[in-house]
């Protein structure tokens, strides 16, 4: 049974929101790309992603512009666990407290002395910015690699981000061609709803939708077909019917 864990997300203006992380990958970044989208300038449109693995919750920077800091220390792919705070850009993001997540899952994730994945420059990089922080340059000093050097880790992520970026521009489509298909079908039923702008325009011609007659009931209708992408899409808190069908729920 896959493992789900809550993370909880505090944006540089507004309410902190809970996401659930289960074993398919989850973005976070500044635009509607990621699958959790915050409004936060200093991030980059895709700029991290979260996975479980095993019994354990990754977090990965999608090479960031600004970069991504765990605990003050500046990573790549690393272990999430208890008590750890992720900063990115203005973003802060922890897990979740015994509110959203069970005591089994919070005690399963524990760091229990398991090291930090640093970048080839996090040493120097802490070093220069945090030199009078004594826990993080202990964090730093007692640092060792979760698994394998950053070349190879590179290069599975970049195998694994191009399948999982497949999924998403096709779970995108399929979205977009449900909301296609809500315009078409509210066009098709308006006549029976609004019948008095049809009846002076009986050209079957698609432009005819565009006539000054029959404008407003086209505009109705694609506003109704955005409302359903968007209400389809969300933010992040729930699987869009498309990324249901490709397996990224």
């Amino acid at each position: 049974m896959p493992v789900k864990v809550y993370i909880k997300v505090q944006p540089p203006e507004g309410d902190a929101k809970f996401y659930p992380i289960s074993n398919e990958p989850i973005t976070l970044g500044r635009t509607s790309a990621s699958r959790i989208s915050i409004n936060d300038d200093q991030l980059s449109g895709v700029h991290m992603r979260f996975y479980v693995q095993g019994k354990s919750v990754f977090i990965e920077d999608l090479d960031s512009k600004n970069g991504t800091s765990l605990n003050n220390i500046k990573i790549y792919q690393q272990r999430f666990c208890v008590g750890d705070q992720i900063l990115a850009g203005g973003t802060t993001i922890e897990i979740a407290g015994p509110d959203k997540n069970s005591e089994e899952i919070l005690n399963l994730l524990n760091r229990n002395g398991t090291g930090i994945t640093l970048n080839l420059q996090s040493k120097e990089e802490t070093s220069r910015r945090y030199g009078g922080n004594d826990a993080a340059v202990k964090f730093t000093r007692n640092a060792k690699l979760y698994h394998g050097d950053r070349k190879s880790l590179k290069k599975k992520s970049k195998v694994k981000a191009v399948n999982n970026s497949l999924k998403e521009v096709l779970a995108l489509l399929i979205d977009i061609s449900l909301s296609i298909g809500v315009f078409a079908f509210a066009l098709k039923i308006a006549p029976k709803f609004y019948p008095d702008p049809f009846k002076s325009n009986t050209n079957k011609a698609i432009s005819a939708y565009f006539s000054v007659e029959l404008l407003p009931v086209t505009v109705a209708c694609l506003v109704l077909a955005l409302i359903v992408f968007k209400l389809n899409r969300g933010n992040g808190e729930k699987a869009s019917f498309g990324e249901k069908l490709t397996g990224l729920d």
